[in-house]
C-alpha cells in the first residue's frame, strides 16, 4: 500500500507539470540480442474539424549492448484520407539503468532526435522512464525535456510525460488507464495490450483511446500498435 500511495503522489507531482507524446508508453527494459519491428499509428478527430488526422510510424530496433536499444522510425502524416508521405525521421535510444525488481522502482533513460522533412524543424528529448510492480499492478511514469529548433521557426522548450496503471492478468491481456498531457492537450482513457509467442519471437500489440480533458487536445483519439520481437 505504501508503494501505490508514493506512486500516486509521485504521478500527481509530475502530471501536472508535464506532457507527453500521446502514441505510446515507454518501458525501461532492455532485452540483450533483440531486433524489432513496430507499427503504430494515431488516429485523431477534433470538434472543429471534419478531417480526420492520421499519424503513422513504422520503425526497426535493435539492442546494441545488454542495456541499450537504438531504433530508426520513419513518420508520416495523413489529413481526411491525403496523404503527406514521410514527413520526419526519428531516432530513439532507451537506457536501462537498474535490473528488474533491484531498487523499489525500475529505472531507465529515453533520448530521441526527429527531423521535420519538410521544415527546416528539429526536435531532441532526453527523459526519464519510472516503472513500479507490486503483484499484478504496475505503474509506469515517462517524463523528459524537448527543445525544438530551426530556421524561422521560434525556438522552444517543452517537458514531457505520460502515465499508465496496468493489470497484468494475462500475457494475452493487460488492461490499462492511461493519461497524457502536452502543449496539444491533456487527455485520459482506457487501454488495453497483449502478447502471442512464437518460439523465442513475440508479437505484442496495444489498443487505446483518450478522451480529452481540455480545449486544447483534440475531442477523442485512437492510437494503435504492434511490434514484433525477434
Amino acid at each position: 500500500m505504501k508503494y501505490l500511495l508514493a506512486s500516486v503522489i509521485l504521478i500527481t507531482t509530475l502530471f501536472s507539470t508535464v506532457a507527453a507524446k500521446i502514441s505510446r508508453i515507454y518501458h525501461p527494459y532492455v532485452t540483450p540480442m533483440e531486433q524489432e519491428l513496430e507499427y503504430r499509428t494515431l488516429l485523431q478527430d477534433t470538434d472543429n474539424s471534419t478531417d480526420l488526422r492520421q499519424l503513422q510510424l513504422l520503425g526497426y530496433g535493435q539492442s546494441i549492448s545488454e542495456n541499450i536499444f537504438l531504433e530508426f522510425y520513419l513518420i508520416s502524416e495523413n489529413t481526411d484520407g491525403q496523404s503527406a508521405g514521410i514527413t520526419a525521421y526519428e531516432v530513439e535510444a532507451i537506457i536501462q539503468l537498474t535490473e528488474q525488481g533491484e531498487f523499489w522502482a525500475d529505472w531507465g533513460l529515453i533520448f530521441e532526435i526527429e527531423k521535420v522533412d519538410s521544415l527546416s524543424k528539429w526536435e531532441v528529448s532526453s527523459g526519464v522512464i519510472i516503472e513500479k510492480e507490486w503483484g499484478r499492478w504496475s505503474t509506469t511514469v515517462n517524463f523528459a525535456v524537448e527543445y525544438e529548433f530551426g530556421e524561422d521557426y521560434d525556438n522552444e522548450f517543452h517537458t514531457t510525460g505520460a502515465f499508465q496503471l496496468r493489470y497484468r492478468q494475462s500475457r494475452y491481456f493487460e488492461p490499462a488507464l492511461e493519461l497524457y498531457n502536452s502543449e496539444y492537450g491533456a487527455s485520459v482513457g482506457p487501454a488495453v495490450a497483449g502478447q502471442l509467442r512464437f518460439g523465442i519471437n513475440k508479437l505484442n500489440w496495444e489498443v487505446g483511446l483518450q478522451i480529452a480533458l481540455d480545449n486544447e487536445a483534440p475531442e477523442t483519439y485512437w492510437r494503435f500498435l504492434i511490434d514484433y520481437e525477434f
